[in-house]
Parts: C-alpha cells; sequence; structure tokens
C-alpha cells in the first residue's frame, strides 16, 4: 500500500496519544490519523530534524522513511508536523478511503484523473410541481406525543459537513446570483473542498497540496455535488418541459 508519511520534528517516542497530536497537528492531523494503530519509526525528516515518522500500518514498510530526493513535503499549515509522498508512488483515492462504516454516500467527482466519493448532504425532490430539498445526511429521530416520528438534527460527526452544505447553497441560490455560479472567496472555496473530501478520504490541506487534485477547473465541481445542483437543475428542467408540453 502507498499512502503519505506524516513527520513529527523533534518526538523520539514510538507512541502517539491524543496530547502528541494536539500538539503537532490538533483536529487535522488527528482527522487523518483517527481510528488508525499507526508504524511509527524513528528518523531524519526533511527539515533535517530528528524526530518520528508516521503511516498508516498498512504502507511497506521500506516506504515508511525520509527520501528527500525521492519525495515531495509540505509543512501542515499553522502545524509542527509535515506530510510528506513518494514522487512515483502517490497515494491513490482508494487507498485514502475511510472504513466503509464512516463513508457518507454521494457521487463520484473526477479529481487529478480519479474519481473521489463526494458526499451529497442535500438532495431534491419534486412537490407539488415545485423542486424541494431534504436532508440526506444521518440524522436523530425524535417521536411526538402522538406517537409520530420525524427527524431531528444531523448527527454531531457530521454537523459541520451539513453547516458547510447550508453556506454552500444559501450562496449558490440567493436571489442575487440565480445562475447556480459560486461567489465565495476562493480561499473559503478550498478550504471548504478539502473539509468535504475529508468526510470521506483521509486528507487534508497539506495532502491535496501534495497530490495537486484541486484545481480552478474543477473546485467548484465538488461544492456544486454537496448540495446536489444536478440534481436540482434535473427536476427544474422536466418541470420545463412539462409545462411547455414537449416530450420529456
Amino acid at each position: 500500500m502507498r499512502g503519505f508519511i506524516y513527520f513529527l520534528p523533534g518526538h523520539r517516542d514510538l507512541a502517539i496519544n491524543n496530547a502528541i497530536v494536539a500538539e503537532y497537528g490538533g483536529e487535522d492531523l488527528r482527522s487523518v490519523l483517527r481510528g488508525l494503530k499507526p508504524a511509527m519509526t524513528q528518523g531524519q525528516g526533511p527539515d533535517g530534524a530528528h524526530g518520528v515518522l508516521v503511516t498508516h500500518p498498512d504502507v511497506e514498510p521500506d516506504m515508511r522513511r525520509c527520501d528527500a530526493a525521492s519525495q515531495e513535503w509540505r509543512k501542515a499549515p499553522g502545524h509542527r508536523y509535515w506530510v510528506g509522498m513518494w514522487r512515483e508512488a502517490p497515494p491513490r483515492a482508494a487507498e485514502l478511503l475511510r472504513p466503509g462504516a464512516e463513508l457518507v454516500d454521494g457521487l463520484p467527482v473526477e479529481l487529478g484523473g480519479q474519481a473521489w466519493l463526494v458526499p451529497v448532504a442535500r438532495r431534491w425532490t419534486l412537490v407539488e410541481d415545485s423542486p424541494r430539498w431534504f436532508p440526506a445526511l444521518e440524522t436523530t429521530l425524535e417521536m411526538d406525543d402522538e406517537g409520530e416520528i420525524s427527524s431531528g438534527d444531523v448527527v454531531p460527526r457530521l454537523a459541520g459537513l451539513w453547516l458547510d452544505a447550508q453556506a454552500v447553497a444559501d450562496d449558490i441560490f440567493n436571489a442575487e446570483n440565480s445562475d447556480g455560479q459560486i461567489a465565495l472567496d476562493p480561499r473559503e472555496q478550498f478550504k471548504r473542498c478539502v473539509r468535504v473530501l475529508a468526510t470521506n478520504y483521509r486528507l487534508g490541506i497539506p495532502e491535496c497540496n501534495l497530490l495537486k487534485i484541486l484545481t480552478t477547473a474543477n473546485i467548484a465541481d465538488v461544492l456544486r455535488t454537496l448540495v446536489d445542483l444536478e440534481g436540482m437543475q434535473a427536476i427544474t428542467n422536466a418541470l420545463v418541459k412539462k409545462n411547455s408540453g414537449a416530450v420529456a
């Protein structure tokens, strides 16, 4: 298996815990390591300092090292850790996929020549000849006094994804932006795309920087998929044909 290599400069113990993760990378590092019992090797990092190299346990043993001449490295923005990969063997989407129980249903979007499963937070249906959206994420269930069941809040682990979906939808569907374009600041678009992809994959900003999978041409595709813009457009187009009497 190919994978990313994480370097913790100055760390010497072949062990990692929540305190160490918080010290070196906070939530960003915790997210990519969550649920793993990583392989750890002492050695030199890309900055020349001594420390510990951390990898997915399935990464080949001879690839769990720093070789600056054959690798690309990025320092995690705002953190102490580094992320690297072998130039001739970059991690593939399938190798970064989270366990099945954590995956959020979505649609494939091509990024960097590979299909990535982008979660869909909102989907569309037809209600009284009008497109209506509904939450597509896991929610809690609630029962009222009459015994009726209704959906409650989005479950906590997906709350951040839901907030991102609401912000993107507000931007796309607001009255001053009816053409479906995304007017978010480019930096915010990038960060949102990374968070969306990180729902189903073990990656963050430095990993996306290394893989170079986000471009000016595809960055909006991820956000449009998040709110199922194509689904809404398909329903709208069908309504137009129906109302015009055209054959669908």
